[in-house]
């Protein structure tokens, strides 16, 4: 899809040639960088603008990926809320998008889905990569790659997902996710809306859930492309 007024703009040239999709790192945080409360209950820290945006990020991907664990504390359905988005005329790339809408991408863990998940719920092709542990008795219609260590693969994800026909890959977390994306220089672009409200505490996850850094060679460099004021916060793009 090309760029369309009012959706973003996906940095096309950058992944072209390459054996990944290009992948878009979404989330929320507090000033304090937290994502949600104590235990990882849910916090809503995005206002009507910034969830319109998601939306309409979501809207230009081929597939939205979560972890298992945000699986188990939100329960999202990664469907798009066309309610939430402009409809007067909507081009038809993005309209086309309510037929065929992405793909929702699930990175496992040892303990699994909750059967009832609303990701497994067979109204949107869903793909989950396993891990080694994990015992959930997954849908039929649920597409499941087995495990290939302790831990998912992410570049071979990224790989399979790329053979799939998944050109734009939004991430949207949560904390070890983000993490390992980050760490990884696995992401193209990166959203952050930063809402003006400090969470606190240390059993709120944070952003980033990296190791230690002991000076300048264990930071991870961003670039910033825009500082934008919405729905009372500060929305930060950046890229490699």
């Amino acid at each position: 899809m090309s760029p369309v007024q009012g959706f973003p703009d996906w940095p096309e040239s950058v992944r072209q040639n390459s054996d990944r999709p290009l992948v878009w790192l979404n989330c929320a945080m507090s000033l304090d960088g937290k994502l949600a409360y104590s235990g990882g209950k849910r916090a809503f820290l995005s206002g009507q603008e910034d969830l319109a945006r998601v939306q309409r990020l979501r809207a230009t991907s081929d597939a939205i990926l979560i972890g298992a664990g945000t699986v188990r504390l939100d329960d999202p359905s990664l469907r798009i809320h066309w309610e939430l988005i402009e409809k007067e005329k909507l081009p038809p790339e993005i309209s086309e998008r309510q037929l065929d809408p992405p793909q929702r991408v699930v990175l496992g863990s040892r303990h699994g889905l909750p059967p009832k998940a609303r990701v497994l719920d067979g109204s949107i092709p869903t793909t989950v990569f396993s891990a080694k542990g994990d015992r959930t008795v997954y849908p039929p219609h649920v597409n499941v790659i087995p495990p290939t260590g302790a831990r998912v693969d992410i570049q071979g994800a990224l790989k399979w997902l790329k053979g799939k026909q998944v050109s734009r890959l939004m991430v949207e977390g949560g904390s070890e996710v983000l993490t390992s994306f980050i760490k990884a220089g696995l992401m193209d672009r990166m959203t952050i809306f930063v809402s003006p409200v400090i969470i606190g505490g240390n059993e709120s996850p944070p952003f980033h859930t990296g190791g230690e850094s002991h000076g300048p060679d264990d930071v991870v460099s961003l670039k910033f492309i825009a500082a934008d004021k919405i729905d009372g916060g500060v929305l930060l793009t950046l890229s490699p």
